[in-house]
């Protein structure tokens, strides 16, 4: 279970936060959500999978 402040804890959380944010959010401009709904399924699949 994800506790704040409990770095060994969380550090799996805080890497997918940092890959997600790095690779989908701080990479692309969105005009509405449903960009970055589908842009994150995709990253979703690729980083699972792949």
């Amino acid at each position: 279970m994800y506790k704040p402040g409990k770095l060994v804890q969380n550090a799996f959380l805080d890497g997918l936060n940092r890959f997600y944010r790095e690779d989908v959010l701080d990479a692309y401009w969105f005009n509405e959500l449903h960009q970055v709904r589908k842009l994150t399924s995709k990253w979703m699949e690729d980083y699972n999978y792949k």
